[in-house]
């Protein structure tokens, strides 16, 4: 996996594991690009307000990588069916930080989030820790190909299920993020997420193409009427 200079120095390849219990097989990807670099972009490289910890991403799920960076789409009936919640979020602060995952020391980010409207699923929590894998540590940084990458103060909506340390992670990584911004108008609208990576059609129509340009209600309807 090669990624431009003008985004990364020194670039290493090197591997990141991660399990998918809860999806279908053909949903399946054990195995994610990662690199490596001395320098780049991250919330961790701004604040480092949260704590660490935790015990992996045993259960984070990843969409079947049908080549080194392309994935296989993943509908909306399959986000809601795999998640344990849909929520409108924004991003506080976040801190980068090592976990053993699959044998390997990597950097994962915890973000800390604010729920700003539960669309699917428990209602009960108001703020929720999100873990996504990458970020910086020091003067070392690990990049996920394809995973969500919360900006600090945006609102996005987030597609989640529960890790086993009672974090969360973003059910089919970017393919569960989608950032709310406004457009020409000053509508907020959902957007792809910004690391989405190239994917392949399977069964039903790509969540990408239904979701992204709604505003958020039309979003809510959709998302609540879908059937796993």
């Amino acid at each position: 996996m090669t990624m431009p200079r003008s985004s990364f120095d020194g670039l290493v390849d090197t591997r990141c594991v991660a399990a998918a219990h809860s999806l279908p097989s053909e949903h399946r990807a054990p195995v994610a690009a990662v690199v490596r670099a001395s320098t780049m972009s991250s919330p961790c490289s701004r604040r480092s307000l949260l704590r660490a910890g935790g015990v992996g991403l045993a259960a984070l799920l990843l969409p079947e990588a049908a080549e080194a960076s392309v994935f296989r789409a993943l509908s909306i009936e399959a986000l809601v069916g795999a998640s344990e919640r849909v929520s409108l979020v924004n991003a506080l602060a976040a801190e980068c930080h090592y976990q053993d995952i699959a044998g390997a020391r990597r950097i994962v980010t915890d973000t800390r989030v604010r729920v700003e409207r539960p669309i699917r699923g428990s209602t009960s929590e108001s703020e929720l820790m999100v873990r996504t894998l990458g970020g910086i540590v020091g003067n070392q940084g690990e990049r996920v190909d394809g995973e969500a990458a919360l900006v600090l103060g945006e609102s996005a909506l987030l597609f989640l299920l529960r890790l086993e340390d009672g974090e969360h992670g973003v059910v089919g990584m970017a393919q569960g993020h989608y950032p709310l911004r406004a457009d020409g108008s000053g509508l907020r609208r959902l957007r792809l997420s910004p690391r989405l990576p190239p994917v392949v059609r399977a069964n039903g129509v790509p969540a990408s193409a239904r979701l992204a340009g709604l505003a958020i209600d039309a979003a809510a309807q959709l998302i609540r009427e879908a059937r796993p």
